[in-house]
């Protein structure tokens, strides 16, 4: 039961960021229903994370498998739609980068991040003191203007 509402919560989280972000809402509907086992997976490894950043993980992961899987698609109709991809996944980093910088968990986010990017899009998964090294709180920036735009 638990499991079932963790991935509702974190696929309407995607779903309202992505429309906040500027994705069309019929489209980012889509994609979130299209990716339901994606959320499903992930709400279970993000289970010890905030809501806010686990939404914000969650959303760039399938950011990432959705642009990937539409970079060799040659459809006119699909250029806006992709910017738009684009532009929400730029807003989700700086999301993270203010989670990260603002979070006293800062450590279990970026693991959260790196578990998610080797799960689904094989990335390497990163040593302690390497996501201490690259994401430590005191080397991050974040752009405030452009947090703020989407809010």
């Amino acid at each position: 039961m638990f499991r079932w509402v963790r991935k509702a919560m974190c696929a309407a989280g995607v779903l309202t960021t992505l429309k906040k972000t500027g994705v069309a809402p019929g489209f980012a509907q889509s994609l979130v229903d299209e990716h339901m086992p994606y959320f499903d997976a992930t709400a279970h490894e993000l289970r010890h994370l905030a809501t806010q950043p686990r939404n914000i993980i969650a959303m760039i992961g399938l950011l990432h498998l959705v642009t990937k899987a539409l970079q060799d698609v040659d459809d006119e109709n699909l250029v806006l739609d992709i910017l738009s991809l684009q532009k929400a996944l730029r807003l989700g980093y700086e999301m993270l980068k203010y989670q990260l910088k603002t979070r006293q968990n800062w450590l279990q986010i970026a693991q959260g991040y790196n578990i998610t990017l080797h799960l689904f899009l094989r990335e390497k998964m990163m040593s302690e003191e390497e996501l201490i090294e690259t994401f430590e709180p005191s080397k991050l920036e974040f752009d405030h203007d452009l947090l703020e735009s989407w809010r």
